[in-house]
């Protein structure tokens, strides 16, 4: 077996994989084909993405994100629609690998999301991509009632570059902290990290 043969059949030998009977090899074959850089892995994937398997189509969401495969873009934003919110949380994290505008307006609605940790996804994603329309549904979720979700939603507003007034709010989030010392406490953290806040 020569050097490059080698790896398109531990590829294909993986893609096979993905349509085993049992879960826990699928979930393993779409695990491998993220570190994979084999061309034909992308479509593989994809069809795994509406395997039955929740575990099955969260680890091809992770693996589609890991190869930052931005022609996936569309079939991951989908998976913000799944039925299981881990699935929902891996696309909105994948998806915040992807740098593209057009996932701004599906990432904004998933801060509406039941599940907690799909919302804290979904900020960190907004953060990632950095685009200025977010800013109200982030300050919305920086008095979310979930402290990741919030932390996450603090994170994300750093990273918009805003010259925010520190007064400009005086609601109370659940934890007693005011949105006017939040942007505050935002904005320190840029000053420290010698970010856009100087």
């Amino acid at each position: 077996m020569t050097g490059s043969t080698a790896p398109a059949r531990r590829s294909e030998a993986l893609v096979a994989a993905l349509h085993h009977a049992d879960e826990a090899v699928r979930e393993q074959a779409a695990w491998a084909l993220g570190l994979s850089d084999e061309a034909g892995a992308r479509a593989a994937l994809v069809e795994a993405l509406h395997d039955e398997s929740a575990r099955v189509r969260e680890q091809a969401v992770w693996a589609l994100g890991v190869r930052r495969d931005r022609d996936a873009r569309l079939e991951i934003s989908e998976r913000l629609a799944d039925d299981t919110a881990g699935v929902r949380a891996r696309a909105a994290w994948a998806l915040g690998l992807m740098a593209d505008a057009h996932l701004v307006a599906p990432l904004m609605e998933r801060l509406g999301d039941v599940d907690p940790t799909v919302r804290e996804q979904a900020a960190w994603a907004l953060g990632q991509l950095g685009d200025r329309r977010a800013t109200d549904r982030l300050l919305d979720a920086a008095c979310d009632a979930d402290a990741r979700v919030r932390e996450a939603a603090r994170l994300a507003l750093t990273s918009l570059d805003l010259d925010v007034d520190r007064t400009m709010s005086d609601d109370v989030m659940p934890d007693g902290e005011t949105v006017g010392a939040l942007i505050a406490s935002a904005l320190d953290v840029l000053r420290r990290r010698g970010g856009p806040a100087d």
